[in-house]
Order: structure tokens, then sequence, then C-alpha cells
């Protein structure tokens, strides 16, 4: 069993406009001016601070595209004291290639601690842009084994992702990975020439 609990995950939007509820207006408006719509209603915690009033973890890494001044407001707003913001350049939160890079650098420096086999990584998917979410699935079932959760209307729970893609979709891949080619190529270059017209 591991002894130690890590979360690594984004911040996102909804966190903000929750925080956004308890800033002054002046702060509130900056805030709320980039990221877009209403501050969130009193009693709403949002996906992350509903994950860490449910569940327990040793250590939180929390990535975040946004200002300076904002993570440390939302540090001082979610009072954890085992959470830290990890700041990255993300100009564009659907731009799965620079995703991918930021989460796999954060998680290789993870698997490179001497406590990592003792780890238990957990991935928080509700926060973020739904690319952020596709990059933690496809990291956490292939190259970083992980623990999967959500939140929603106050309530977190395990989330089961039904697939290996180790076992279920790579074997189906390298069964007959050239067949398509073996099949454009028994139709032969006239019948090639005509479709592509």
């Amino acid at each position: 069993m591991k002894s130690r609990t890590v979360l690594l995950q984004w911040i996102g939007h909804s966190d903000l406009r929750v925080m956004a509820a308890t800033l002054p207006s002046v702060k509130q408006r900056q805030l709320l001016d980039r990221v877009g719509g209403e501050a969130s209603q009193v009693g709403d915690l949002g996906p992350t601070k509903t994950l860490l009033t449910t569940q327990h973890f040793d250590e939180v890494r929390l990535l975040s595209n946004y200002p300076q001044e904002w993570n440390q407001w939302y540090l001082k707003w979610l009072d954890v004291k085992s959470a830290v913001v990890i700041p990255v350049e993300l100009p564009k939160p659907t731009d799965y290639v620079a995703i991918y890079r930021i989460a796999d650098a954060e998680l290789s420096k993870l698997r490179q601690r001497a406590t990592w086999s003792d780890t238990q990584l957990c991935l928080h998917l509700s926060p973020g842009t739904p690319a952020m979410a596709a990059v933690w699935v496809l990291l956490g079932k292939t190259r970083y084994p992980a623990k999967f959760l959500e939140t929603f209307a106050g309530k977190s729970w395990v989330t089961d992702i039904p697939f290996d893609l180790t076992i279920d979709v790579l074997p189906e891949l390298l069964r007959d990975p050239d067949s398509h080619l073996q099949h454009l190529a028994a139709e032969g270059p006239l019948a090639l020439t005509l479709r592509s017209l």
C-alpha cells in the first residue's frame, strides 16, 4: 500500500470564480474580467476546495497559468498548508502539445523522487479545460499510473477509467498495423487516382 498521497491538478476558471466571491470588489472585477462569468454563490467551494475538504492528501501541487498575484490570492483563500502553486506558461489552455509537455515535465519530476515507489499519485480531472483532463487521463493510464478524482456539487469521488491503453488499445493497433496499406496497395494506382479525383 502506498503511504504518501500526492495530488496534481490545474487551477481552473471555476476555482477562481469561487474565490472571487470573497475578494474586494476591485480585485473581483479584475479577475472576472479576465476569466469571464460571475462570482460563484457564497458557500460554493469549487472543484479544488471541494476535493481538499472531502479527501486528504499529503502534498497538493496546483499547476497555474494565471498571474502570480492571483496564485497567491488563491493559496491564501484555499488555506491548505500542503498546497503549492507551480506557475507555468500556457497562453492557450486548449493547446494539447503544450499541456502535455507541462504535465509530463511535472510528473517526471515527481517520478524522479526517491519516495516515488511509496507515492499514490492522484490526478484531479474536474478543474481546467477538457484538453487538460484528456492529457491527465493519457498520462495517468500509461507512463504515470494514477488514481483519478472528480468533483461536482460539493462531492468528490474516485473515477474509474474503464480501459487500459497498454492492454486494451495498443495490442489492437499492433495486431495488423499495415492492413490499411495492404488494402490500398491491392486497389492499384488507377483506383487510388480515380478515388482522389
